[in-house]
C-alpha cells in the first residue's frame, strides 16, 4: 500500500460532519431552532434546562457551536455524548464557558459519564472553558 493510499484510507474512514447546531446566550425567552440565524437558547435563566435537553438530541456527526457566554449544565446527570463524530466548539477560551451546576458535591464530570463511558469515535471539545463549579 502506498503512503498516499494509506492517508486517503484513513481520511475516508473518519466520520464526516453532516450538520451544525448553534447555541447562543440569548436574552429573550425563545427556545430557538438551532440554526445559525435562530440558535437554541442556552440561557438557563430564560429557558431552564434547555441546554441539557437540546444536547441530548444532538445526532451523530454534528458540530455543536456555542456562542459567547456561560452555558449551565448538570454535566453527566443532564446529558452524555452518545454520538460518533460529535464536535463541541466554543467561541474561545474564557469567552465560552460550560459550567456544571445543580449537581451533588461529588459530581465533577462536565462532559461524559465517569462510571460507564460510551465508546466515542471522533469526539472533540475545543475553544471553551469548562468550569466544574468546585469550591
Amino acid at each position: 500500500m502506498s503512503l498516499l493510499d494509506a492517508f486517503l484510507r484513513d481520511a475516508w474512514q473518519q466520520p464526516v460532519v453532516k450538520s451544525d447546531v448553534w447555541f447562543a446566550y440569548r436574552s429573550d425567552p425563545a427556545v430557538g431552532q438551532g440554526t445559525k440565524e435562530d440558535p437554541w437558547n442556552g440561557n438557563d435563566s430564560k429557558v431552564p434546562g434547555n441546554f441539557d435537553a437540546k444536547m441530548s438530541l444532538v445526532p451523530a456527526n454534528t458540530t455543536v457551536r456555542l456562542g459567547p457566554g456561560t452555558f449551565t449544565t448538570k454535566g453527566h446527570q443532564g446529558w452524555t455524548p452518545q454520538a460518533t463524530g460529535l464536535r463541541i466548539v466554543g467561541a474561545g477560551m474564557e469567552v465560552t464557558t460550560l459550567k456544571v451546576s445543580g449537581t451533588t458535591a461529588t459530581t465533577t464530570c462536565a462532559i461524559g459519564n465517569p462510571t460507564s463511558p460510551p465508546p466515542l469515535n471522533g469526539f472533540e471539545v475545543s475553544d471553551l472553558t469548562i468550569d466544574c463549579n468546585l469550591a
